[in-house]
């Protein structure tokens, strides 16, 4: 079994999707009202700022990356209106990687998929991959990326990542 990191404890990675998950259900519900708390309400005039000088409007095409509760997307799917579309990023996933397949070349030789969201684990990401790969053949790796503080030699997640390669 392979293990990673989930805060301060060592778990075994097939675990630490629904730990991730978990602490993200024990929030989500006060997540506003957290955030209100600590930003004085600040963060709903923030959300309403960062869609109104987005440049979104009716027909336009939005990427939601690490959309949390989602609220951001409902506003954009606001004003992309009926003929627009909004994507979120955690739940559109396989169909966004299906149309990355599409625009593979013949011979491309790998597609490389970085992640950094709070819904995902490397071991998702990289099942994904075979799922949408696996009839090419080659390989599907996945794992962590990382970089090594130097104080204390701590190592510090900056994303997961599943690649895909034809050997």
């Amino acid at each position: 079994m392979t293990q990673t990191h989930f805060g301060y404890e060592t778990v075994d990675e097939t675990e630490k999707a629904g730990k991730v998950r978990g602490v993200f259900d024990s929030v989500a519900k006060k997540y506003d009202v957290m955030n209100d708390l600590m930003s004085g309400g600040m963060h709903r005039l923030w959300k309403r700022f960062a869609v109104a000088i987005s440049g979104v409007r009716e027909g336009s095409q939005v990427l939601d990356i690490a959309g949390g509760t989602g609220d951001l997307s409902k506003e954009f799917a606001k004003q992309a209106g009926p003929t627009g579309e909004v994507w979120r990023l955690e739940e559109n996933l396989a169909p966004l990687l299906g149309d990355c397949r599409k625009l593979l070349e013949v011979d491309s030789r790998f597609l490389v998929l970085t992640v950094y969201a709070v819904r995902m684990s490397a071991l998702a990401i990289g099942e994904l991959v075979k799922q949408t790969f696996g009839d090419l053949g080659g390989a599907v790796e996945m794992g962590e990326m990382a970089v090594r503080e130097e104080a204390r030699g701590l190592l510090l997640p900056t994303a997961i990542f599943a690649r895909w390669s034809r050997d």
